[in-house]
């Protein structure tokens, strides 16, 4: 086993330079084509920077896994120079090309061999925007000025994400990392994760410095990537430039965090695993829920109810509530597992617990479900709030309508006007009473009835008050 330093043949080619534990660390490797790679290693890869000397052509900057990728500048046999703030693939998505290496240099983009002039590009994206993506960017413009850090995050992810404006998107990301905005070092991660080649190890020093800032969804990606690891095709090759092995145990770790967040993506992944050590109960629950094998399905899912798998809840209080495959519907038995739900962590549960009583019109209990979600970050709790809220004003309203009604009636007050719907004057006592109750609104010209509709994504029914106008007052003034 070699460590230090050293000199090792593989036939025609060989490397000289600092060994540790048998593997490569820094140091020049001499290729049988006579190509020369000089620089860091990693598991006997070119990784970390370096020189490579190829054909004439010079690449000086960052390698992973033996590719030339990140800031670098590549010289060409002829003299002429690429300076890139990021080279990959077949070219930089913005540098800047000097003719001889001499003179002020031209910014442009390199793709497939050939350069574009930086104007040229932008123009040829900007051309391409619709009047609603230019009005939304002016404002992102106008709150960045104002110190927004958010509004340059979510600008500089949308510019990352368009071809011929990407290096915007970067420039601004790069801006709100200096700042220490959150959101930018986790779209920065993104780049890496996703559009780069899948440098996972870059990506995870962005993301874990975005999770220390409290990004919950860094803290998520974190977790995806320890749950997947670097995956291998069929060859035993990985399919992405990086060195992350899977570690289930890390990825818990992750998804633990955003759970106690309330982040949903963190906890179903999160369950996922947890079933997975426990034998897999809620999978086998799922695919025969997803057969429409409802009945069969339940024993598996109370069993994964059982070790704390939020999602079993949830299917088995919509199993309860639709009365799916022969099961009676059980309101009670729906808003039992819809509580459990959301006492495991997951708001949806309060959320459609609370959606089922108000339709009960069971509001007490409903406010404090939405109340609870709410307090979880459930935007749809906080909306369907104001909505029971409206409508107990609206029984309200009704219920006290109806007594007046009964009031003018008691008093003898024809309150019909001769049973025309209340286009008369009519006269109680001495005293006239103009434009009186219609016998169909009551008065307010509207006429309120509920409005049932099927959510599509769970297949939940849910409730709604709709205001028709009334057929005999409704524009006529007589509320």
């Amino acid at each position: 086993m070699m460590n230090g330093n050293g000199k090792r043949s593989i036939g025609n080619e060989y490397f000289e330079g600092q060994y540790m534990n048998n593997q490569k660390v820094n140091g020049s490797y001499h290729y049988k084509d006579g190509s020369l790679y000089t620089g860091e290693w990693y598991n006997n890869e070119a990784d970390g920077l370096g020189e490579n000397t190829a054909n004439g052509v010079i690449s000086e900057g960052t390698f992973v896994q033996g590719l030339f990728t990140g800031t670098g500048t590549v010289t060409l046999d002829d003299g002429d120079k690429y300076v890139s703030d990021y080279w990959h693939g077949n070219g930089f998505i913005r540098g800047t090309y000097y003719k001889q290496g001499k003179g002020e240099g031209v910014v442009g983009r390199y793709s497939h061999q050939i350069f574009t002039p930086l104007r040229k590009v932008e123009n040829e994206a900007e051309d391409k925007l619709d009047k609603y993506t230019r009005a939304w960017i002016k404002e992102c413009n106008k709150a960045i000025k104002k110190g927004d850090l958010d509004s340059l995050a979510s600008l500089g992810r949308f510019y990352s994400r368009v071809d011929g404006l990407r290096h915007r998107g970067i420039d601004l990301l790069r801006q709100g990392e200096m700042m220490g905005n959150a959101n930018s070092i986790f779209e920065l991660g993104r780049l890496y994760d996703y559009e780069w080649y899948g440098l996972l190890d870059s990506a995870l020093k962005y993301y874990e410095r975005a999770a220390a800032l409290g990004s919950v969804e860094a803290t998520y990606r974190m977790g995806i990537i320890y749950d997947r690891g670097n995956l291998k095709n069929a060859k035993g090759e990985f399919t992405n430039y990086s060195h992350v092995v899977r570690n289930p145990d890390k990825a818990k770790e992750q998804f633990k965090k955003g759970a106690e967040k309330f982040y949903i993506p963190s906890l179903n992944e999160l369950e996922y695993l947890i079933d997975e050590d426990n034998g897999g109960a809620y999978m086998k629950g799922a695919t025969l829920n997803n057969q429409k094998k409802y009945q069969e399905a339940m024993p598996w899912l109370e069993a994964a109810a059982n070790y704390r798998i939020s999602q079993a809840c949830f299917l088995l209080g919509q199993i309860y509530y639709l009365g799916s495959g022969g099961v009676p519907v059980n309101n009670e038995e729906s808003t039992k597992w819809f509580i459990k739900q959301g006492d495991l962590g997951n708001p949806e549960g309060y959320y459609r617990a609370g959606l089922s009583l108000s339709v009960a019109k069971q509001y007490d209990r409903a406010f404090s479900l939405y109340e609870k979600a709410i307090a979880m970050g459930s935007r749809e709790a906080a909306t369907s709030l104001a909505s029971a809220k409206s409508q107990i004003k609206q029984d309200a309203y009704n219920e006290w309508a109806v007594r007046e009604l009964e009031k003018k009636r008691a008093a003898g007050i024809d309150i019909y006007g001769n049973g025309g719907g209340g286009n008369n004057t009519v006269t109680s006592a001495n005293k006239p009473v103009s434009k009186t109750w219609c016998s169909e609104c009551h008065g307010s010209g509207k006429i309120a009835r509920i409005e049932y509709y099927t959510d599509k994504m769970s297949g939940l029914q849910s409730g709604r008050t709709v205001y028709d106008n009334c057929g005999r007052c409704y524009g006529k003034g007589y509320y």
